[in-house]
């Protein structure tokens, strides 16, 4: 496997002017290179020599810079009330969630891990501080999808929806940011929002973007090599033990052990042209290829993988696919598949706990402790 770094900085753009006298300068183009790649070339062009050379304009302001003025809005929950329906699996119960929308992300607090988020279709929010004892069921003004959360506990969660970020307080009020996201979804985007506590935030949009201040502002990572790698198509960073964080992009697997700032290659890549799906625990990496169905896992930081090959069921000619990854940690792993959900537990062999036409997404993920959500307002947890 070779070795490659994704740069961190961008190079400058000029634009030339015809007819003027020259001076030779040379311009190198941002790329992922191998360590063994031959140096990467360089062209020669004509600047003009003169004061009248045009340069290209600087790029607009970003306006997350900020400082952001968010929209804040009452928040109306009600107890969620009914009998639970009955578990598709033996080591999995349900829960009863009080809607019948897609469910499409579950976390559980950074801070109090007892307290369960869980975000859907229509602006639906569902939240938990007894794990899953008891829920409410929310109704954002926003109702749109929303896609990814991360928690520090029900009363303070973040939340990408496919036109918004959004900040939940206390269960009694939501802030909706004031600049619209980039398209993620319909462009089978992983759209993804972590952090380490209250004063550091992370989500991946148009780019990998951060804050320290409460959403006040935010800086982005921004060169032109690393907004491609989080571009719409591959999927957003994940953070991993020891403060590194993890992604896929350009059929590669890259890590960084500086806050984002460099990237190296983590010695996987695809086994065909296919989409990367990223699982990260406390202590292991897992990588899966959404066609070949193939997982690769480390719990050496990268430095060595096992390859496991899920065998799913079904006829030769049906259409086999991952469709989503998440680690338990400890070697406990979960693959949402066509063909069900297929669970590591904590060493090979693979084995499918979930029928497939039970759709699911798993977060929340300690060991074997694990949540999952999906259509027609599913919850399920695993212990």
């Amino acid at each position: 496997m070779h070795a490659r770094t994704l740069p961190g900085l961008a190079s400058c753009a000029v634009m030339l002017v015809a007819g003027c006298p020259t001076s030779s300068l040379e311009v190198h183009s941002p790329s992922i290179h191998r360590k063994d790649d031959p140096v990467v070339a360089t062209a020669s062009v004509s600047l003009p020599s003169s004061s009248s050379a045009k340069i290209a304009p600087a790029p607009a302001p970003d306006p997350w810079a900020g400082p952001l003025t968010w929209t804040s809005t009452l928040l109306a929950c009600v107890p969620v009330t009914g009998k639970p329906p009955k578990s598709p699996a033996a080591n999995w119960s349900a829960f009863a969630s009080g809607t019948k929308v897609r469910l499409r992300a579950v976390t559980v607090g950074l801070e109090k891990p007892d307290d369960v988020v869980i975000v859907g279709d229509e602006g639906t929010l569902l939240a938990s501080r007894y794990r899953g004892k008891t829920f409410v069921r929310c109704k954002l003004a926003e109702k749109e999808r929303l896609v990814a959360v991360f928690a520090l506990s029900a009363d303070d969660a973040w939340i990408l929806g496919e036109t918004r970020l959004i900040h939940v307080e206390r269960l009694a009020s939501v802030a909706s940011s004031p600049i619209e996201l980039a398209p993620h979804l319909d462009q089978g985007r992983e759209a993804t929002i972590f952090g380490s506590g209250a004063n550091d935030v992370w989500f991946s949009n148009d780019r990998l973007r951060r804050t320290r201040d409460g959403g006040v502002t935010w800086s982005a990572l921004g060169s032109t090599d690393l907004a491609r790698a989080f571009s719409p198509g591959n999927g957003g960073p994940v953070q991993g033990s020891s403060g590194e964080l993890w992604t896929v992009a350009s059929f590669f697997t890259w890590r960084s052990v500086d806050g984002g700032v460099t990237w190296t290659d983590a010695g996987r890549s695809a086994w065909t042209e296919e989409a990367l799906h990223l699982g990260v625990g406390s202590n292991d990496v897992c990588v899966a290829g959404q066609d070949s169905v193939t997982v690769a896992c480390s719990s050496d930081h990268g430095a060595t993988w096992s390859e496991e090959h899920l065998e799913l069921t079904g006829t030769i000619d049906e259409w086999h696919r991952l469709f989503a990854l998440a680690s338990g940690g400890s070697g406990w792993a979960f693959a949402s598949t066509s063909d069900g959900l297929w669970v590591r537990t904590g060493k090979p062999p693979w084995k499918r706990e979930l029928p497939k036409e039970v759709d699911v997404r798993v977060g929340g993920a300690r060991g074997k402790d694990a949540w999952a959500v999906g259509v027609s307002g599913l919850v399920l947890h695993r212990n």
